[in-house]
């Protein structure tokens, strides 16, 4: 029982904070890894540079909200479009993760205005009942 404890931490200690990038096609987005250490505001200003560049990470916790973000066409069009990529940070949430998602959500809000990733959704659904 210990044995299987002890295993189960070091996966999801390593799911959860294993990742330091993401690529995807050909583009290198990197991830905000907030440590004990940093304040919000340090996060937050980590997040506005993202943002200056273009590189935006939608970011969620627990399960991806379905269908959106689990619709690996849509994934790759709003990527390929708007420059927007996903992440689902997992279930061990920090304030200073937290802090992270709220900044960088704020972030494509301003961008691209309120609901913004679900209205495209939606665009994109009715694009593929026409098709």
């Amino acid at each position: 029982m210990k044995l299987f404890i002890l295993l189960t931490f070091i996966t999801i200690s390593t799911l959860s904070y294993g990742q330091d990038s993401v690529q995807t096609k050909g583009k290198q987005f990197e991830l905000i890894q907030p440590g004990g250490s940093e304040t919000c505001e340090a996060i937050k200003e980590q997040a506005a540079q993202m943002a200056a560049r273009k590189e935006f990470i939608s970011v969620s916790y627990g399960l991806m909200p379905a269908p959106m973000s689990n619709q690996v066409a849509f994934r790759k069009y709003v990527l390929d479009k708007y420059n927007i990529s996903f992440e689902s940070k997992g279930c061990a949430v920090t304030p200073q993760d937290l802090c992270y998602a709220a900044a960088m959500n704020a972030a494509i809000e301003k961008e691209y205005g309120t609901d913004f990733l679900q209205q495209q959704y939606e665009a994109f659904k009715a694009q593929l009942e026409k098709e």
